[in-house]
């Protein structure tokens, strides 16, 4: 590929994690490859596009008004449970399936029956903070968390039809079995349910989302997280694990590039991190 000028442009084509595996097998490969091009997938509401694109289009068919709703509910329920890999295929299926459904009963437009799945269900944050409550203990974390939610409800009330911009981050610390990322999950739904942000979206993530296998490659893919996170939240669950010892330069060049991010962008997005009480109180301090 270097030396013959005659020789074909090569063009590679996969799946970003194989990928990582494929070039690592020839620590020479990567350099063979001038440019890197890669697809963002698609949000909850591009899905929905798609889908109804796909049901207008190859099914010469329409949608409700409840239905489509419904589809808009249950693709941010998959975002929500990390159930999207599939990106525009599930797109496909879900329109398949919607127009079969349809065609079985004999009808002439996708109902709201006819769309399968589970809708996400839009909670208000006082239902959701019952479910913050109905756990045992955690006096002091329900404490705060109310009186954020009391804070955020005072500045609508003084400034009315005023955006709230919460500049905040937030750590949840425990134990193992404490509920910690269970609790952290329901405050980003709290914080959605405010709308405090433009989107109030939650993109939840590990170290395995942030941190590629070379360093250069790292901070592409933390930037890319961070920037699909914009409008919305971002949880880091076991936070502490994006540096693991001293000599793990791509675990340092994630957090390197999301800490400018939350002195920058505070207000533009909002990012959770959780973790073991003992392992994120050295995380904190060694970046601190």
């Amino acid at each position: 590929m270097k030396t013959d000028v005659n020789m074909p442009v090569v063009i590679l084509c996969g799946l970003e994690d194989g990928f990582g595996t494929f070039l690592s097998a020839d620590s020479n490969a990567l350099s063979l490859f001038e440019f890197r091009f890669h697809i963002s997938p698609f949000k909850d509401n591009d899905l929905k596009t798609m889908c109804l694109a796909m049901v207008r289009d190859k099914f010469r068919t329409t949608v409700s008004p409840q239905a489509e709703r419904k589809l808009g509910l249950v693709f941010k329920k998959m975002f929500r449970d990390g159930r999207t890999k599939e990106n525009g295929i599930l797109a496909g299926k879900i329109a398949e399936e919607s127009a079969f459904n349809m065609f079985s009963r004999g009808g002439n437009e996708i109902e709201e029956a006819d769309i399968p799945g589970e809708p996400f269900k839009e909670l208000t944050e006082e239902q959701i903070m019952a479910k913050i409550n109905a756990f045992t203990g955690l006096t002091e974390v329900k404490h705060e968390i109310q009186s954020i939610i009391d804070s955020i409800k005072r500045q609508k009330r003084d400034n009315p039809g005023k955006p709230v911009q919460l500049k905040s981050h937030f750590v949840f610390t425990g134990n193992p079995g404490t509920g910690k990322t269970t609790i952290a999950r329901l405050f980003a739904d709290i914080l959605g349910s405010l709308q405090v942000l433009p989107s109030g979206h939650l993109v939840e993530v590990t170290r395995k989302d942030l941190v590629s296998q070379y360093v250069g490659d790292t901070a592409i893919k933390t930037e890319r997280v961070i920037n699909s996170a914009m409008g919305g939240i971002l949880f880091i669950d076991e936070a502490y694990s994006l540096k693991q010892g001293d000599g793990d330069k791509v675990g340092q060049e994630a957090i390197d590039t999301l800490l400018p991010y939350l002195e920058n962008r505070a207000g533009d997005f909002i990012c959770i991190i959780a973790g073991y009480t003992k392992e994120m109180t050295m995380f904190l301090r060694s970046n601190s």
